[in-house]
């Protein structure tokens, strides 16, 4: 497969669980030698191992940066993504998934945040996910 969407939690977990190295590189082992490519969805609860580990592992990442509502998470979150894509970890990035589906910001904000994340990182691809018809 040319991509996955990345998904670590194991059973019982699920977001905001605190997500360890280990646990990526062992759920990442197994995915492997199946795709070139994974998308991930947060950069904060140990997601920001992802990128980490699938470039050592010579995939390309499409990191994402979970937005919401809560504005002191987000910056977290975007700072998170900036620091991964200037350490190399990150090919393309991705800020916000679904957030006009969860109608939790407006099409401004989230043009405003992807903003920042460009013009941070102006040789690295930046864009956002949501639903095909929003």
């Amino acid at each position: 497969m040319h991509g996955l969407c990345f998904s670590p939690y194991e059973e019982g977990q699920g977001p905001g669980d605190q997500i360890t190295e280990e646990q990526i590189r062992r759920r990442m082992k197994i995915i492997k030698p199946y795709t070139k490519w994974i998308r991930s969805f947060s950069c904060t609860e140990g997601n920001e191992f992802i990128p980490k580990v699938a470039s050592e592992k010579g995939l390309k990442t499409m990191a994402g940066a979970w937005i919401g509502s809560d504005k002191e998470q987000n910056h977290k979150e975007i700072q998170a993504l900036i620091d991964l894509a200037n350490q190399g970890h990150v090919d393309v990035a991705v800020v916000g998934n679904e957030v006009l589906l969860r109608n939790e910001l407006t099409v401004q904000e989230i043009i405003d945040y992807i903003k920042e994340v460009k013009q941070a990182l102006p040789d690295i691809p930046v864009s956002y996910v949501d639903a095909y018809y929003q």
